[in-house]
């Protein structure tokens, strides 16, 4: 159907056949945009994307300007004129008040939540960003350029631009925040937010979903493998600019043309940081590509891992290696042993998109995990390194208990530091954190019983509030306690949930800190949404703040579980964080939909150990402490028990792990010499404004920071040191998370994988045999029912319903979700 056509319908006839196209484009575009094939994916509403060829072909139209026009006639059908006396957006207003609605009895219902009523228009919004084109001259993109081709597509009449601009101004935000809204509902199923806009409100929505293409996307994820960015950690607006500027000036860097010339133009940099805060968001870290046909370099090592156990009431270190992504599933290798004998091992998925390097029979000491040169060779002929060094630092992952191995400190993280044992470098370890780390941390020096080899000292519960004074230097071994840093905010300690968004438990304890190099003060804003309208209300949470500090989540978010800190100084957002607060009493479209039932079918195979869905022949049916079932009658008979003890000691049939011994460091290796190659950026004639770039040592991976002019950070350097003040004693609030944490978080997904629970458990503990003890004690407690495959191993669970179990003893036993 040609929509040109509609223009000749006489009277109102044509006005409701747009407003039916309204309709149905708004339902194409959102099932093309947004469905499972988008899941963990940030999704832009481009032109460009295949997506939109999709939706137009469904309509019965060619992706071209027939398409486009029909698209802004059946949007331009809603707008209200002058003559109404109403806003420009005001029927979209009342379509959001009514989605509101809908979805509120949707969840009250467990039933699917429909698309937003706006999907059509954002569509729209951001073809007229794409419409913009490049600017002339030195003129900047400006917010006129974006209004007059919204204007043009809409054929807005004269006198109407300024009601236009108005309304857009008071309505838009809240038409992408009803698409965010839906997205979280579906945690991310179908696809997560993208439209973002730190320094420009409004506009600057639309434009982020058109200023680069899906190719500069991609280019983002190899600048922040390159810049050694760490997946899951706080980047501030600032700090991400800086480093675009580096990476995009660089003449070795990835950034292509037209990512450079887009980053040239007047006014962009702001708008393409806040699309590099948004993609960084969604990074799960580096892919294990190449760059210029070599392996990039984080993807090509071997990452240290550090864990604590409880063995015997106590707490003992184990380590181990992680590799990048990039290698396939349930691969394997082969490492190289001190002999010259190469040994198989496995990769197996674990923390934050990494891969666990299992030894198998051969167990490995931790002093030849830390001071060895790993050399690991895959199946697919990749070779995976690790080349020891003096000082090694540890940063948590966001979804174990454990701590990686990381190029620099991170500012307002929880950290470990390991050093080969010196006293020189000892003291001067020791002088970095008595200036820059918070109070508190612990040191211990190794062959005591917590697991540290001979030989090395660790420091542990170590937190980076701010750089070390610049008397300090840094040489050597000690460049990397440089961490990236200008004011900002991180979270630590809570218990993050599983799933494709950054959600946190709310029982658990979450504590938000801001740290800064500058002795500056600054204001928190609580940003959170009004629940009939979804437009942002501002909240003074904290005015006159003097970083470093803590602050507990809990006492900021004023009752709200979904919202948004920003960071100000002198009215300038300096970073906005997301914080999505989920649990048991609170209601979430995440949890709405029903579980699937599992249960024990009596008369199946193996039913007393595994539970199911349903099954045709099963004649009862056992869930937690609820039976539907006859009697069951077993033939003991049949079970073959021993008559006597077979063994007669506890280690018979237990097989012996053989030692194996990696190879020492070479005697040119940075270990050795304490000496680094840092290979730093190459620059064409025209300098990047930000004033540090970052070296990498070819050798260990060690980070070192720079100055872009060295005479700025001269002088920068003496006002710091006039201006150096005692870091003030915080009050560290406790990141130990309760069981209650973990239980109430179970009952708010009510059902998942075998992964999803491993994500829960390895924040307790990160390993394999506590989070197998910890799904069969509740179990055993009738809490959850496990689904087992034909090995037996658990592939899902689902907590039971509610019930009470009589006990011999006569107490009560409560199963199930029970919240209190």
């Amino acid at each position: 159907m040609e929509n040109a056509s509609v223009e000749y319908l006489p009277g109102n006839t044509a006005e409701w056949i747009r407003r039916s196209d309204y309709r149905v484009w708004n339902k194409l575009l959102s099932d093309a945009f947004f469905n499972d094939d988008r899941a963990g994916q940030l999704v832009y509403l481009d032109r460009d994307d295949s997506a939109f060829m999709k939706a137009c072909e469904a309509f019965g139209l060619e992706p071209g300007n027939n398409a486009q026009v029909s698209l802004a006639e059946s949007v331009r059908s809603i707008l209200c004129w002058k003559t109404s006396q109403r806003s420009t957006f005001a029927e979209f207003d009342m379509m959001t008040k009514q989605w509101l609605t809908e979805r509120r009895t949707a969840l009250r219902n467990k039933l699917e939540v429909e698309p937003p009523p706006h999907v059509a228009l954002l569509m729209l919004l951001s073809i007229a960003a794409e419409s913009m084109g490049a600017p002339s001259g030195k003129d900047e993109p400006h917010t006129g350029g974006y209004y007059a081709q919204l204007e043009k597509l809409l054929r807005i009449p004269k006198g109407e631009g300024a009601r236009l601009r108005t309304s857009f101004a008071e309505s838009s935000e809240a038409y992408w925040e009803a698409l965010n809204v839906w997205l979280e509902d579906f945690a991310g199923n179908r696809g997560l937010p993208s439209a973002y806009a730190l320094m420009y409100r409004y506009v600057g929505l639309p434009i982020s979903q058109a200023l680069i293409r899906d190719t500069e996307r991609r280019n983002l994820e190899k600048f922040f493998d390159e810049q050694g960015f760490v997946a899951g950690s706080a980047v501030s607006h600032s700090e991400m600019q800086n480093s675009l500027d580096i990476w995009i000036h660089s003449s070795g860097g990835g950034a292509n043309t037209a990512l450079r010339k887009i980053w040239s133009t007047s006014g962009n940099q702001s708008r393409v940081t806040d699309l590099a805060l948004a993609q960084f968001a969604a990074w799960n870290g580096p892919t294990g590509g190449e760059k210029d046909g070599h392996p990039q370099s984080r993807s090509a090592r071997c990452l240290l891992t550090w864990r604590s156990e409880r063995k015997f009431l106590k707490s003992t270190s184990k380590f181990g290696l992680v590799v990048m992504q990039g290698v396939a599933q349930n691969a394997s290798g082969t490492v190289e042993a001190e002999n010259g004998t190469n040994y198989d091992v496995q990769f197996r998925p674990t923390g934050n998109n990494t891969f666990g390097v299992s030894f198998g029979e051969q167990d490995v000491a931790a002093i030849s995990l830390i001071g060895g040169d790993v050399k690991i060779t895959t199946s697919e002929n990749k070779v995976l390194r690790r080349i020891p060094k003096n000082v090694v630092l540890f940063a948590r992952d966001v979804l174990t208990a454990s701590y990686v191995e990381v190029d620099r400190s991170l500012a307002g993280a929880e950290s470990r530091i390991l050093i080969q044992h010196s006293e020189k470098l000892e003291a001067e370890v020791d002088r970095i954190l008595e200036d820059a780390a918070r109070p508190g941390y612990r040191k211990i020096v190794g062959g005591t019983s917590e697991g540290i080899p001979n030989g090395w000292t660790a420091y542990l519960e170590v937190m980076f509030l701010r750089s070390p004074s610049p008397e300090i230097r840094l040489d050597r071994d000690l460049a990397a306690f440089q961490p990236r840093l200008t004011t900002q905010m991180a979270v630590h300690g809570g218990l993050r949930l599983p799933g494709r968004t950054n959600r946190w438990s709310a029982a658990a304890p979450l504590t938000l800190v801001i740290t800064s190099d500058e002795d500056e003060r600054v204001d928190l804003y609580r940003v959170e949404r009004d629940p009939d309208s979804l437009r942002n209300i501002e909240v003074n949470v904290g005015s006159g703040l003097q970083p470093p500090l803590e602050l507990l989540v809990g006492e900021l978010s004023g009752g709200c579980s979904d919202f948004s800190l920003s960071l100000r100084r002198n009215g300038n957002t300096l970073q906005n964080m997301k914080i999505r607060l989920r649990g048991s009493g609170l209601a979430s479209a995440e949890n709405a939909l029903e579980p699937r039932g599992l249960a024990h079918g009596v008369g199946t195979p193996l039913w007393p150990l595994t539970a199911m869905a349903g099954s045709d022949i099963a004649t009862g049916w056992i869930e937690g402490t609820t039976i539907e079932s006859e009697p069951i009658e077993i033939a003991v008979d049949a079970l073959a028990v021993p008559a006597q003890i077979t063994w007669n000691s506890m280690l018979t049939g237990m097989r012996t792990r053989q030692k194996l011994r990696l190879p020492g460091p070479a005697v040119d290796s940075c270990i050795m010499t304490g000496l680094h190659k840092f290979q730093l950026p190459m620059f064409d004639g025209k300098y990047p404004k930000a004033p540090w770039m970052y070296g990498e040592c070819s050798g260990c991976g060690m980070s070192k920071r720079f100055p872009t002019r060295i005479k700025q950070v001269q002088k920068a350097e003496g006002q710091a040191l006039n201006v150096r003040k005692v870091l003030p004693v915080l009050n560290p609030k406790s990141i130990d998370t309760d069981w209650v944490a973990v239980l109430d978080a179970l009952v708010f997904l009510g059902h998942g994988t075998r992964r999803e629970f491993s994500v829960l458990a390895r924040q307790i503990e990160d390993s394999a045999l506590f989070e197998r003890q910890l799904l069969n004690s509740l179990e055993a407690l009738s809490f959850l029912e496990l689904e087992r495959d034909e090995q037996l191993e658990v592939k899902s669970w689902e907590v039971v319903y509610k019930g009470i179990a009589g006990l011999e003893n006569g107490s009560w036993l409560p199963a199930g979700s029970w919240t209190e």
